[in-house]
């Protein structure tokens, strides 16, 4: 069973350290935005695991404190709020490969050009959503090259291998610098934010009230194209 998330449920505020030694242990799919080592400075008794999955955890079963993850449903037993504000999927390429092979005018186009596919867990991603005239469609999509790691796929698309799908805020700063661009934008598809979520029993622990307090402070905003830095291209 599954609720949506509720944002205006906000945790309890932590002013000061948090005494005595603690260990929080978060599963993730983003994480950038939290800059770890301000939380780090400011509670130096916590020890902080960091572990990034692109597959659904129970988080409980696995040893988790909490997690932060795509999409607004929870389990029941569960507290969540939202971080980061719906953001539009968005298809990138190379202008070099524009240039090569011009620009899909629609969704089905994608058919005849080579795209970059995100392998999650045990398939590949070759199926991309869009709206189409108020009704969401699925694409299928191929190419010469599945990747299991999202920053190879963004590498590779700004070498010109093929297009590629993905959340409009992790190539802003590439949008902005022209080393990527945008096609079928009518056409694409707004998705939930980034949540926190934890058990609903856990809420009280103090390492995990100060991380949630620090998370919301720092990720409870629009993104800025300076979020995720483009790492340079060997």
């Amino acid at each position: 069973m599954f609720r949506t998330l509720h944002p205006e449920v906000h945790p309890s505020r932590v002013d000061g350290l948090i005494h005595g030694f603690g260990r929080a242990r978060l599963a993730f799919r983003n994480a950038e935005l939290l800059e770890c080592p301000d939380f780090l400075d400011a509670h130096p008794n916590v020890e902080l695991e960091l572990v990034g999955e692109d597959r659904p955890i129970d988080i409980v079963e696995e040893g988790f404190d909490a997690g932060i993850r795509l999409g607004n449903f929870v389990q029941i037993d569960m507290v969540a709020m939202w971080l980061t504000p719906p953001e539009r999927f968005v298809v990138v390429g190379a202008p070099a490969l524009f240039r090569k092979h011009g620009r899909p005018a629609s969704p089905y186009d994608l058919q005849d050009f080579r795209c970059i596919l995100l392998r999650q867990s045990v398939r590949a991603l070759d199926h991309w959503q869009f709206i189409v005239d108020g009704e969401r469609i699925t694409v299928g999509v191929g190419g010469p090259l599945v990747i299991n790691d999202i920053e190879a796929c963004i590498h590779s698309a700004l070498r010109g291998v093929g297009l590629f799908q993905l959340p409009h805020s992790l190539v802003m700063s590439h949008l902005e610098r022209g080393d990527l661009q945008t096609v079928l934008e009518p056409y694409c598809e707004e998705v939930p934010g980034l949540s926190l979520y934890y058990p609903s029993r856990s809420q009280s622990l103090p390492k995990l009230r100060a991380f949630v307090d620090f998370a919301i402070q720092r990720m409870r905003r629009e993104f800025k194209p300076g979020d995720y830095l483009p790492k340079p291209v060997p």
